[in-house]
């Protein structure tokens, strides 16, 4: 299932953990668990998936910190809860991914967000923070 991030979630997103599509800057700053820096991470790693035509196949999956530590999965470089890979399986309650790194493990649906590509991502030139309504750097 793949919604968008602005429409999703009425039923309550963390029984289904559906794959959030990403087409919009919104789409993934609205979401309270994203932190400003994950958030632009997540539309660069989207971006790079369009534009390799890995659009259908990968993932960028947001990984509470306390459940990174139970799995054998490796975050990205830049973020110690965003896990960039394939979804292998997928059953009721939870999702295998197969990492960057070929490590593979099982994470349940309940607490995991899941992010695909749904079209290029223009990002502001202001960081995300200050598009969510921070203070501007001072230069």
């Amino acid at each position: 299932m793949r919604v968008r991030a602005r429409e999703s979630f009425p039923w309550g997103w963390r029984a289904v953990s559906p794959t959030i599509g990403v087409g919009s800057v919104e789409d993934v700053t609205q979401l309270d668990e994203i932190h400003s820096k994950d958030a632009d991470r997540i539309i660069q790693l989207c971006n790079s998936f369009i534009n390799n035509d890995l659009k259908d196949s990968m993932r960028v999956v947001w990984v509470p910190a306390w459940l990174m530590d139970e799995k054998d999965l490796r975050a990205d470089e830049t973020s110690t809860q965003l896990v960039v890979g394939q979804i292998k399986r997928t059953t009721e309650k939870a999702s295998q991914l197969k990492d960057l790194r070929g490590n593979e493990d099982w994470l349940p649906k309940s607490q995991i967000i899941r992010f695909a590509a749904d079209g290029p991502v223009e990002r502001p030139n202001a960081t995300l923070e200050q598009f969510a309504g921070g203070e501007p750097a001072d230069d």
